[in-house]
């Protein structure tokens, strides 16, 4: 990602200085230089860059454990998993996101330091919980 935003940038800047054109039209003692439409037109094309990078996933799933469902909520970049229920929200800390073409996992740890949350949002929609290397609940999730 840095590569292409370096790249990016330097295109731009480059494009916005060569391409410039340099007439000079003389009106009421003033100069003025018009600027190319090339180089109007390379902030707006910075602005959609920048938007459409930044804009990320957001996951909205109901999952269900043996007493009840939960919603579960997650935004690509965030620090926090937010877990709904009747009574409240609880906030998850993300400690790692796994994201491939296969598959995308973002790992929290539960409120108190209790057990390590894993989320599966790909292949399969999926809340476990860990307690050291074992794994002592599976609930089921989906899209609402």
């Amino acid at each position: 990602m840095t590569k292409s935003f370096f790249h990016v940038h330097w295109t731009l800047f480059w494009v916005s200085h060569a391409s410039r054109r340099k007439p000079e039209l003389q009106s009421s003692n003033y100069w003025f230089r018009f600027p190319s439409s090339a180089s109007c037109f390379l902030p707006v094309l910075a602005l959609i860059i920048a938007a459409v990078q930044a804009s990320a996933d957001t996951y909205q799933l109901i999952c269900e454990n043996p007493l009840r469902e939960y919603t579960v909520s997650f935004s690509d970049g965030d620090i926090n998993i937010q877990l709904g229920t009747p009574d409240g929200t609880t906030l998850y800390r993300v400690l790692a996101v796994e994201e491939t073409t296969e598959r995308h996992v973002v790992v929290a740890l539960t409120v108190n330091d209790g057990p390590t949350a894993r989320l599966s949002l790909r292949p399969y929609l999926r809340m476990e919980y860990w307690s050291g290397n074992e794994l002592f609940q599976t609930d089921a999730c989906r899209v609402p």
